[in-house]
Formats: C-alpha cells, sequence, structure tokens
C-alpha cells in the first residue's frame, strides 16, 4: 500500500537512511572552521617548496600565508560576533548556549550564556555562571548593567 511506504525527502531517502543531523552539524563546523586554514596551510608549504626562489622569497610567502590566517581569524570571531546578535535578537536560547560554550570567556559570551538561563527561567544559573565566567575580568562598560543585575 502507498500509506505504509517511508516519506521520501528531496534526497530520495527515508529518515532511516539519512545521516543523524547532529552528526552532519559538527562536520559541517568543524570543516568551516578549519578546512580553511589547513588548506591554505598546505597550498603555502606547497608553493613554497615547488617556487624556485631563495630564502627572501620563502619568508615573503611566509608572512603571506601569515596574513591569510589572520584575516580568516578575524573573520571567524566576526562571524561569532553575528551569530550571537542573531540568536540574542531571537531568543534562541540552544543557540545562546552554544555560543557560550564556544566563546570562553569572553565576556560578551559570557553575559550571553547567562542571558540564556535567564530565558529558561533559572535565575541563580545565570547568576553563577556570571560570577564563574566573569571572576577577575574587566567587564566592558556597555555589558556592566547587564552584569550588575
Amino acid at each position: 500500500m502507498a500509506g505504509d511506504e517511508p516519506e521520501r525527502h528531496e534526497t530520495g531517502l527515508s529518515d532511516d537512511d539519512l545521516p543523524d543531523p547532529a552528526l552532519v552539524d559538527a562536520i559541517w563546523r568543524a570543516m568551516a572552521r578549519w578546512v580553511v586554514p589547513v588548506i591554505m596551510t598546505l597550498a603555502y608549504m606547497w608553493l613554497a617548496t615547488s617556487a624556485e626562489t631563495d630564502t627572501m622569497g620563502k619568508i615573503w610567502m611566509g608572512v603571506g600565508l601569515g596574513f591569510v590566517l589572520t584575516t580568516w581569524w578575524l573573520f571567524r570571531r566576526l562571524a561569532d560576533s553575528a551569530a550571537l546578535s542573531r540568536a540574542l535578537a531571537i531568543g534562541d536560547v540552544a543557540k545562546l548556549e552554544l555560543l557560550a560554550r564556544r566563546g570562553g570567556a569572553r565576556p560578551r559570551f559570557v553575559v550571553a550564556g547567562a542571558f540564556a538561563h535567564t530565558l529558561r527561567g533559572d535565575f541563580p544559573a545565570a547568576r553563577a555562571a556570571l560570577d564563574a565566567g566573569l571572576a577577575g575580568q574587566v567587564v566592558p562598560a556597555e555589558l556592566a548593567p547587564l552584569v550588575a543585575v
């Protein structure tokens, strides 16, 4: 019967045949973070070994790689900041918690993690997250009103 067939997605696969979405998401996040720097480093290494240049040319290639990696690091920081803004704007608790874990001890991300606890109604956990995450740190002026609560 047609009603007994599993639902097929646009891929032509049923839910049972599709990979775990959490695993796919984790793989994509890891690739988004690490594939570009690794590929660029390998490309620069190949370029340095195959180029017919002296040591000074290879040093300049290394400086270029440093510039590319610094630009990539800056891009990732800005992307994390934009993701934090989006999650705060819509009140996405799961995304706020994920960003707070990934952001480490950076004050904006600590406050975002505490805000996620507040959105869930867990006010003691929010206060504890602020106290633990900001211990000994100088809080930026724009975050001070949020932390003082």
